[in-house]
């Protein structure tokens, strides 16, 4: 399965999938990918990061990141979030290159939580992605 298949599966087409960072579903649900190395302990919440506002600062352009940022107002208005947890082929590339993703397994996102300049999610359990309603 691609991750274009999987946003498809779990009802949040990317509306392009060479750019596209996640994806909203017809019932208002944001699909984010997220990077396993992004991910960090903060008061006492395991959170991930979705927002790096340093790299991107000097390109507004980036259609997956003004597109992040959408998704994260979003989030902000109280939309049902998951995340897809990604790993990268290199941690320190830009722009990355995905070398493989969790097929199975999303996780349930809470709170947008602001830290050293960006927006981090709490991460708050896994579910199947089978299970999702």
């Amino acid at each position: 399965m691609s991750m274009a298949d999987l946003f498809k599966k779990v009802g949040a087409p990317l509306k392009n999938t060479r750019w596209s960072w996640g994806a909203v579903s017809e019932t208002g649900d944001v699909f984010l990918r997220v990077w396993a190395d992004e991910r960090k302990q903060l008061d006492d919440k395991l959170t991930v990061r979705v927002t790096h506002h340093k790299v991107f600062a000097d390109q507004p352009e980036n259609l997956g990141y003004q597109e992040r940022l959408q998704h994260i107002a979003l989030i902000g208005a109280g939309a049902r979030t998951f995340c897809i947890l990604c790993r990268a082929k290199d941690t320190n590339a830009v722009p990355r290159e995905l070398a493989s993703f969790d097929r199975r397994m999303l996780f349930v996102a809470g709170d947008v939580i602001d830290f050293d300049g960006d927006s981090w999610l709490e991460l708050i359990k896994r579910i199947k992605v089978d299970e999702l309603q």
